[in-house]
């Protein structure tokens, strides 16, 4: 029940409001610029920081520093940033609200130095989030991304939360904030994921994908092109245990082109897909061991999924809808992940959205460290007696009579 006088249960009650003096560009009282970056050690009075935030309204991105030594230093780094240097630099402005860190210079002699490709990944970041900010929700392509756990041809996986159903009425919610999306019910959604996720538990059954709405296609001279552009190394980690992108199971040829195919739903200016599988097909064993691996590479077909969201459906945003996906426990470093860490090189810099179950704080800091993920909570479900099927009702009834007979006896 939501206490009298309390609007905003269960929901964080929002700080009391405070003036914004720093000096930023307004116009007719309106602040101008759509991101800020912050390059500071949080430590003190962190509820005023946090109210100042919330005055401001625009998102905050976190920039950090590799203190510990050099760029050489920080690429060999497993941790990125240090246990020593969490609460200073992650704990606190997780908690103000400083989203997506960066870790985007090194220290070589006391002076610190940008990374190349960390200040492009900050800059693109803060360009997308503008972006996002300023596009009319009519424009906006958000891809939806949910997670098949436990594993099944036909399941939609996401702790305590009933993914079609609530697919349905966030579209609609959308929809009636202007957003171009196209409506669905609860039935439509769980057939079209059978048909998506088939191939992924029956091989040679592309073809039968083919011949349903719910697919799309990234021609492999274009994932290559992409693929070319990643670091020798990362392409050597790839390929030792995968393989060339051509021997993926799910290359096939359309029209005379060969690519890879992409189970998708689309829904006007909203795709809804599986998030891939970390191992080429969902039905071998391995599968259960890759969820939590942090060592073994995605496949070219997920790295391919992620190219076709970023590049081809070109996603103003990416939405992972319940607890919890894969995407953040790819390899790379715990915290301050370099710009070719397999997360950053999923997501790209489209922001991320995550809603994600209230009560696994441990594994959404993960999300929020590694997975580039907006944390948006939702309640664990409310109990309520199960009941009892046919057969043990008549079971129960057998029970409550001989107990009865037997108290009688007596």
């Amino acid at each position: 029940m939501q206490p009298a006088g309390d609007p905003g249960f269960p929901n964080p009650v929002q700080s009391d409001p405070v003036e914004v003096d720093e000096p930023l560009i307004t116009y007719q009282g309106k602040i101008l610029p759509q991101v800020i970056l912050v390059n500071t050690f949080l430590g003190s009075n962190p509820e005023s920081r946090k109210a100042w935030h919330q005055a401001l309204g625009i998102p905050a991105i976190n920039v950090l520093s590799y203190r510990s030594g050099t760029r050489e230093e920080y690429l060999k780094d497993n941790a990125g940033v240090s246990s020593f240097f969490i609460p200073f630099t992650l704990t606190t402005a997780e908690y103000i609200g400083l989203q997506d860190p960066v870790l985007l210079t090194t220290n070589e002699g006391g002076v610190f130095v940008p990374m190349k490709e960390q200040l492009d990944l900050l800059v693109g970041k803060a360009i997308n989030l503008a972006r996002l900010n300023l596009k009319a929700n009519a424009d906006k392509h958000v891809a939806l991304l949910f997670w098949n756990h436990p594993p099944g041809e036909k399941n939609q996986g996401a702790s305590n939360l009933n993914v079609p159903r609530s697919l349905e009425y966030l579209i609609n919610q959308l929809q009636s904030e202007g957003y171009a999306f196209e409506s669905t019910t609860e039935e439509q959604m769980i057939e079209a994921v059978g048909q998506m996720l088939r191939p992924a538990y029956r091989a040679g059954s592309i073809p039968e994908l083919m011949r349903t709405p719910h697919w799309d296609f990234l021609p492999l001279e274009r994932y290559r092109t992409w693929y070319a552009t990643l670091p020798e190394s990362v392409r050597n980690d790839i390929e030792a245990r995968w393989g060339d992108p051509e021997t993926s199971a799910w290359i096939t040829s359309r029209e005379g082109i060969i690519g890879f195919v992409i189970p998708c739903m689309k829904l006007g200016n909203l795709v809804v897909m599986p998030q891939p599988s970390r191992g080429e097909m969902a039905s071998t064993e391995e599968e259960k061991k890759l969820f939590h691996d942090t060592r073994q590479p995605p496949g070219h077909a997920y790295l391919a999924s992620y190219l076709w969201i970023r590049e081809q459906f070109a996603a103003d945003a990416i939405v992972h809808f319940g607890t919890h996906g894969t995407q953040e426990w790819t390899p790379g470093k715990e915290r301050g992940l370099w710009a070719y860490d397999y997360p950053n090189l999923l997501a790209g810099n489209v922001p991320v959205i995550y809603p994600y179950i209230v009560d696994n704080i441990g594994e959404a800091i993960h999300v929020k460290r590694r997975g580039r993920g907006v944390i948006v909570s939702h309640q664990t479900p409310a109990f309520s007696p199960a009941g009892l099927s046919d057969d043990f009702v008549q079971i129960n009834d057998l029970i409550r009579e001989y107990q009865s007979l037997a108290a009688c006896r007596t």
